[in-house]
């Protein structure tokens, strides 16, 4: 008994104690990964966490480190199970708690408060101050819990040395960094493989393949652990990333996120310029390799709404490319009657970094349009063919800013529509068809050309500014004060002066905006001139939707409140008649990210930044 007892002694000494490296990361205490290849006794079904066997829960010894005390340290974990109101204790690091919810602590915690247990990558650092600090790792007992690798350093790591190690978990296990951190992602070697600022707009279910043999990292196929739509994967996706028989060059990675929108084909906008068959999502490629990387990408039937014939994969090689709907189609095939795949796809074909992708759906428009003039537009008239070959005999047009009908089943005479002093504002057309043909649907919006997600007035920082415009329906191009141009996104402020901004819909017709960018004195002179008086968003951040606004002005004035995503679409408004002191609830989709609430006067506009997690 009492050589038993020295030899695990002697073992837990080794792990303690022997300052390690994770890659090129020193002073590692502590490694356990429980990714396993499968025997033929395994059970698949249940342990696989994005392409990798998870054979067992997390088991451990009692670690302590009365040598070194362990004051300063970082605890990495990934798990399939983290968040959610059950609090299943992990361990102990120090004076906190590991807990399937996250990090609970006196003063340093990073917290997962999802209400759905989900995968998660939780990361812990703390200079502690307690007299003996120590890491302690329970069993568990719950075998539907998973912690497929979690990593103990003796010392507080640096942020740079957190990041890469983030960026090895979240590409080996499909979990996405937290989206609120704004974090990059990280080679081993220090270079930025994803760019928060630059993927802003698409930095949702960051996902990626790679190679990275400092870390052993060696990813080739790969499904983000939400919902996992899409998948990359070389040559054919297998059951287990090691049975893929792909190849990478190291330090090749390929990575995407997309905009966060819904997995649906919409109705046609009359006035966007993009032609509408394609679908909403889109997703951002990023690529670092020295010549492309072929690979198939898989897409999950159940979550798409698909018609009749199989959607196109659509391609966009630039921004400017997907500005201007200049795009590559690439036809797929079904897999077990669940899956689509387009195989043999070369990303980042022309080298430049970076590609868009989304699917394309052809829609029935039955040859209706909007012809009317930008006059008739200003003047609130919309005049919209109606060619013999739709057999229409009536149409319903229904108001969406208010949710109301704004006509109903009026018969239609002769070739166009003719609606005349319409309000502004965004409108359903129902053009109905007879016999047993199908109704056509089709939007149009009165007022979003010239009510941009665009303020008046920034504020310089040193900082580049850029605008969160929806150029995924409008043609822009920024003049800079130094008489340069910009005619694809991004659109940056890049230092003080006057900016002149051109709008476009797809009629032509254009609105100017200007915008200045002011320096501190001249934006607080701004704001002491300013008919708002007080402004007031809460919560902020909000976890459920729900915001409220307070607006006190000097003197009465007609007032809209808008909220806008992060692509700049309007996403709820409210108008409001003259007043010099409002309160307004506002509810939009509980979706985590960034988001912009404007509120309108005649005179002047503010903007903020709301935030939900």
């Amino acid at each position: 008994m009492k050589k038993i007892y020295i030899l695990f002694s002697l073992i837990t000494h080794i792990l303690v104690y022997s300052q390690g490296l994770f890659g090129n990361i020193p002073d590692l205490v502590f490694r356990r990964e429980t990714v396993k290849i499968p025997s033929e006794m395994d059970t698949i079904e249940g342990h696989l966490l994005n392409f990798h066997f998870i054979k067992d829960t997390l088991k451990g010894p009692f670690l302590t480190n009365t040598r070194s005390k362990l004051q300063g340290m970082s605890v990495f974990y990934a798990g399939n199970k983290i968040g959610g109101e059950n609090r299943i204790l992990l361990g102990k690091a120090g004076s906190a708690q590991l807990t399937t919810t996250g990090v609970y602590d006196y003063s340093d915690s990073l917290l997962i408060e999802s209400p759905v247990a989900q995968p998660a990558i939780v990361t812990y650092s703390k200079k502690d101050k307690s007299r003996n600090p120590y890491v302690f790792l329970s069993s568990l007992k719950d075998r539907e819990l998973l912690i497929p690798e979690l990593l103990v350093f003796s010392r507080n790591l640096a942020n740079y040395e957190k990041q890469k190690i983030e960026t090895y978990l979240s590409l080996k296990y499909g979990i996405s960094i937290n989206y609120i951190s704004e974090k990059n992602y990280l080679s081993s070697e220090g270079n930025i493989i994803w760019n928060f600022r630059d993927n802003k707009k698409y930095g949702y279910r960051i996902t990626g393949i790679g190679r990275d043999d400092v870390f052993k990292l060696y990813q080739k196929q790969s499904s983000n652990s939400d919902r996992g739509t899409v998948t990359f994967a070389l040559n054919e996706r297998e059951t287990l990333n090691a049975d893929n028989t792909g190849s990478l060059d190291n330090m090749d990675f390929l990575l995407w996120g997309d905009n966060n929108e819904a997995l649906v084909f919409p109705v046609e906008d009359l006035l966007s310029v993009h032609p509408k068959d394609n679908m909403l999502r889109v997703w951002k490629v990023q690529v670092k390799s020295g010549a492309g990387i072929n690979a198939a990408v898989y897409f999950r039937l159940k979550d798409i709404q698909t018609g009749s014939d199989l959607p196109k994969l659509k391609i966009f090689r630039t921004a400017e490319d997907y500005q201007n709907d200049i795009s590559e189609l690439f036809s797929g095939e079904m897999k077990n009657d669940s899956i689509l795949v387009y195989k043999n796809i070369t990303w980042d074909l022309d080298h430049n970094g970076t590609d868009y992708f989304t699917l394309a759906q052809p829609q029935a428009s039955g040859g209706i349009s909007l012809v009317s003039t930008c006059t008739e537009l200003q003047s609130r008239m919309v005049r919209i063919d109606v060619p013999a070959g739709v057999r229409a005999d009536a149409y319903s047009l229904w108001d969406l800013n208010t949710d109301r009908e704004a006509a109903g089943h009026v018969p239609i005479s002769g070739d166009q529509i003719v609606l005349a002093d319409l309000t502004p504002g965004n409108y359903r057309l129902t053009v109905h068809r007879a016999g047993q043909l199908p109704d056509i649907i089709k939007t149009f919006d009165m007022e979003a050309i010239a009510n941009q997600n665009v303020q008046d007035n920034y504020l310089w920082t040193g900082e580049p500014i850029e605008l969160d415009i929806n150029f995924e329906n409008y043609h822009y191009t920024l003049l800079k004060p130094n008489g340069s141009t910009i005619a694809q996104p991004p659109y940056v402020l890049d230092g003080l002066g006057s900016y002149t901004l051109k709008v476009k819909n797809r009629l032509g017709c254009e609105v100017v905006k200007q915008i200045n960018v002011l320096s501190q004195a001249d934006y607080a002179n701004h704001n002491a001139n300013s008919l708002f008086k007080s402004i007031i968003l809460y919560p902020n951040p909000s976890k459920d939707g729900i915001i409220t606004v307070k607006v006190e002005l000097k003197t009465p004035k007609p007032i809209t409140v808008q909220i806008y995503n992060s692509l700049g679409k309007l996403l709820k408004q409210g108008q409001y008649h003259a007043t010099d002191n409002l309160i307004s609830t506002l509810t939009i989709p509980p979706v985590t990210g960034y988001y912009n609430v404007k509120i309108f006067i005649p005179e002047e506009s503010k903007g903020y930044n709301l935030l939900i997690h």
